[in-house]
């Protein structure tokens, strides 16, 4: 092997191990954060989801009975780092008032999405995390949306018969999975 091929090979070896999965795993907020629009998610019955921190909860209610404020939700994108999976990143977080919420997943063994007020990081040292959702085209061709947890691989966000925003094992085309992104302006 010549000195050039050698070199080349050395090169794709640091290349390979700068990427490797032990060293970076990390989500870095992306730099595009001017860029965040209000957004409406609307479920399946074409109700609204409406934050509860006082209650530490979402749910979906008809849309007379809601007030914008607690209707409007942010999605910041995060650049994952630590490898590829299919879907965007995301934060889910709300303002109501002068306070910050945002939308996360209890722990492992419990189905719950708490609201519940944080400041979101710039950076989350860690591969999964319970504030980061992938947001998934729901099925193609459809205007509808689903979020897997990136905590609890295979669970997405959906409603159950309260209403409640809980999660859910990903089934193949279940409603209550599905959301519908509206932009405020």
């Amino acid at each position: 092997m010549d000195g050039r091929q050698n070199q080349r090979n050395h090169h794709y070896v640091l290349r390979e191990k700068r990427h490797s999965f032990d060293e970076i795993d990390a989500f870095k907020m992306s730099l595009n954060m001017q860029r965040v629009f209000p957004q409406v998610i609307k479920n399946g019955l074409n109700e609204l989801l409406i934050a509860h921190p006082e209650k530490a909860h979402a749910i979906f209610e008809p849309d007379e009975d809601t007030t914008a404020e607690q209707a409007a939700f942010y999605l910041h994108k995060y650049r994952e780092d630590a490898h590829h999976r299919f879907g965007l990143p995301v934060t889910i977080s709300c303002k109501i008032g002068n306070r910050n919420y945002v939308l996360k997943v209890g722990n492992s063994e419990s189905d719950a999405v708490y609201v519940e007020e944080q400041v979101l990081p710039k950076e989350i040292p860690s591969t999964t995390s319970e504030l980061i959702f992938y947001l998934q085209e729901f099925s193609i061709g459809h205007p509808y949306f689903c979020f897997e947890s990136s905590l609890k691989e295979g669970f997405c966000l959906a409603w159950n018969a309260e209403k409640k925003l809980i999660l859910k094992p990903k089934g193949s085309l279940d409603e209550t999975i599905s959301f519908l992104l509206v932009r405020q302006n």
